[in-house]
């Protein structure tokens, strides 16, 4: 797909697949669903992708499809470790749009996200969003009240530490910002791509298990697909709500995994979204 036919599809094609990660996490969830209904531009359908919840998770989930303005799903697996790439996969697998975005399900959207998504031009086909990072205390304090974006926007400098500088909305920024085009290890927290360009990677890669390096592996292969990664700094604006770490028993093993596809240059997964059988 030529830059100007993904520029020209990005701004007629309205259907957008968001497929949202969570794990027993129901009032961060809950937020998150306030964010997407205030977004100026709404997505055709929500894909909540559930790691093995407890009921408040599904409760939420069955408030917010009688009240948003877009279809919501509920896809569930049962809790076996940390398996969020076959989860992945299986939000790909239920999913109807032609742009597909992939968050992580402790980040609430600033109302301009989905929007600066579709319209952003730019030379990579794939966008990576930043997130400001909520500490503890202060995420503890947003999520006991009745969401509000001014809770978000208005947070001291102190609450965001280190990212505080991701709280600017400058979009006019992202002309001059880098396309990357070679491996590096890239935040997949938040990503938006098409999905023929998911499909041409056979999506993420089941054969991880634990937590960490799944993301970088997807983004990498892509990289060797020749699909670069545009980062939306200052533009494409997440909240990143504060959660207990998980524990990173595999990391090694993974870190092999990730070192394998970047020295043979991989595009696809050892067990990727068509080794599905039940979806």
């Amino acid at each position: 797909m030529t830059p100007v036919l993904q520029l020209n599809l990005l701004f007629t094609v309205v259907k957008i697949s968001l497929i949202i990660l969570t794990y027993n996490y129901p009032t961060a969830l809950a937020h998150i669903f306030e964010s997407l209904i205030r977004q100026t531009v709404q997505p055709h359908e929500v894909i909540i992708a559930d790691d093995g919840s407890a009921q408040e998770t599904a409760d939420v989930i069955i408030r917010y499809q009688s009240v948003c303005p877009f279809a919501v799903h509920h896809i569930w697996q049962e809790k076996k470790g940390f398996r969020i790439s076959l989860l992945r996969n299986k939000g790909i697998a239920k999913s109807k749009g032609d742009y597909l975005i992939f968050s992580d399900g402790d980040r609430a959207l600033h109302p301009c996200f989905i929007k600066t998504l579709r319209k952003t031009p730019a030379r990579a086909k794939l966008k990576s969003a930043d997130a400001r990072f909520l500490p503890g205390q202060y995420t503890e304090q947003i999520l006991s009240v009745p969401f509000s974006l001014k809770n978000y926007t208005a947070a001291p400098r102190r609450a965001f530490e280190k990212n505080y500088i991701n709280s600017f909305h400058l979009s006019f920024l992202i002309p001059l910002l880098p396309v990357y085009r070679e491996p590096k290890m890239l935040n997949g927290g938040l990503v938006g791509l098409f999905r023929e360009d998911v499909m041409a990677v056979d999506g993420f890669d089941a054969a991880y298990e634990g937590w960490g390096r799944e993301d970088s592996d997807f983004l990498i292969r892509l990289l060797h697909k020749g699909i670069a990664v545009k980062k939306l700094k200052f533009a494409g604006i997440t909240y990143h709500l504060w959660h207990p770490s998980v524990p990173r028993d595999n990391l090694s093993a993974n870190d092999r995994l990730l070192e394998e596809v970047i020295r043979e240059r991989r595009t696809q997964p050892r067990i990727g979204v068509s080794a599905l059988t039940d979806c």
